[in-house]
């Protein structure tokens, strides 16, 4: 019988050299990879995935599974270990989109309060010393004056 070899690859880049015994190593694979992370098993597939180096879950895809049974029965196979995130749909990205679309709906009340950000470049006016535009052209008038 030809001795079997799996070459893991943890989240941390640490690779673990396993030596499987039974023909259908996963339950060993797990509960190996569960007392080397002080994790109980039980919880091991809440919290890890294992892959295979093409990304695919071999825990939950039984054609996967067999197929890397298949190259593990000539002696060597490998597998990378992923960390599962919690979250999902909803995160950061959501979060930015409604800040955004928040900013757009948001309108000026009057032209007055929309030109004198662009005209003077500064906060040297509030748009609420304008009560007209008329404020506005007589307050560039004395800005060119100085």
């Amino acid at each position: 019988m030809i001795k079997r070899e799996i070459n893991v690859r943890l989240p941390d880049g640490v690779q673990i050299l396993l030596h499987p015994v039974s023909s259908s190593p996963m339950d060993e694979i797990t509960a190996s990879l569960a007392e080397i992370l002080e994790i109980k098993e039980i919880d091991f597939d809440t919290k890890f995935k294992i892959q295979t180096l093409g990304g695919i879950d071999v825990l939950k895809d039984v054609s996967a599974r067999d197929q890397f049974y298949d190259k593990l029965q000539n002696g060597f196979g490998e597998l990378k270990l992923s960390m599962l995130v919690r979250g999902g749909k909803g995160g950061f990205g959501t979060s930015l989109k409604s800040i955004g679309s928040s900013n757009k709906t948001s309108k000026p009340k009057s032209n007055s309060e929309a030109v004198v950000p662009l005209l003077f470049g500064d906060d040297s006016i509030d748009s609420s010393d304008c009560s007209s535009e008329s404020d506005i052209s007589d307050h560039e008038s004395s800005e060119t004056a100085k």
